[in-house]
């Protein structure tokens, strides 16, 4: 999954672009319904300043449900959690020379439209 974020709070913005790949579970619940469920790994680039770029793991959970309107049309809705992982920079005075882990999380509600040919 590609994923392209743009945040804008209080005139500040944060930019973000994750790819992931996901395996999933989907199980049938009757012939119109499918609950899924799924853990996607991956990485993210995102900005950290104006000038500055950093990447880190994304690690994103995701879980949800397919109907299935006709017999070609799946209606998909999700909720998806994504934690990046990533190492500050070597500003980060904390003592003892030891690394520290930043951590970026967001929660996303999705939702989709697919067409069966």
């Amino acid at each position: 999954m590609l994923s392209v974020r743009h945040t804008g709070i209080s005139g500040a913005n944060a930019n973000q672009l994750a790819l992931v790949a996901e395996p999933s579970l989907h199980f049938p619940i009757n012939d119109g319904v499918f609950l899924f469920g799924g853990i996607g790994l991956g990485v993210a680039l995102y900005d950290t300043s104006a000038t500055s770029l950093d990447t880190g793991l994304d690690i994103a959970p995701r879980a949800g449900a397919q109907l299935l309107l006709g017999r070609s049309r799946l209606l998909n809705l999700a909720v998806r959690y994504s934690a990046v992982l990533s190492s500050l920079d070597g500003n980060v005075d904390i003592g003892g020379g030891q690394t520290v882990l930043a951590f970026q999380n967001q929660l996303d509600l999705l939702g989709g439209y697919t067409i069966m040919f």
